[in-house]
């Protein structure tokens, strides 16, 4: 079984796979500190993260409960971007296309994905599962292009199990 160490989601080490957002981070102080009961996070930023599908974007819930940190399947959207959010910490495997049905094992990475942070993989990228941390039970939301549902993904069982380990 192949071991891979879990790593801090940031910019540099995210780098190539996608880019991700901090919803929990998004307002400034003063708003925070003021009378404001709700307010909407900026609508510019969130459709130009959001807004590079290539056709109407679909949303989709969802629960993930705990499981092992074993990685036997992997996943990708080939033309599509996948946007995912959870409400714990979380971590997942990604890795960079290759040749074909194919990916780079040498670009192999783990992530701990901190509750509220929205996760942008960039089309093509292999992905595993979110697994949670700590907590039994995890909500999601995921976005991605209407026709990622139906046709534009492919699936992959690996040859050798990949067990992910927090640091």
């Amino acid at each position: 079984m192949k071991v891979i160490s879990v790593e801090a989601l940031t910019r540099d080490s995210f780098n190539g796979y996608g880019e991700f957002f901090d919803v929990d981070h998004v307002f400034p102080k003063e708003l925070l500190e003021s009378d404001w009961t709700f307010e909407i996070v900026s609508r510019e930023y969130l459709h130009t993260f959001l807004g590079r599908f290539e056709s109407e974007a679909g949303f989709s819930v969802g629960l993930v409960k705990k499981a092992d940190l074993k990685v036997c399947e992997m996943r990708r959207n080939i033309h599509g971007q996948k946007s995912m959010l959870l409400d714990k910490d979380s971590v997942m495997l990604v890795a960079l296309p290759f040749y074909g049905n194919s990916y780079d094992d040498q670009s192999e990475k783990a992530f701990l994905i901190p509750a509220g942070v929205m996760v942008n993989l960039d089309a093509g990228i292999w992905h595993s599962r979110p697994f949670i941390v700590g907590d039994e039970m995890a909500n999601y939301i995921q976005c991605e292009a209407q026709q990622v549902f139906a046709t534009d993904y492919t699936d992959k069982c690996l040859d050798e199990e990949i067990e992910l380990v927090l640091k």
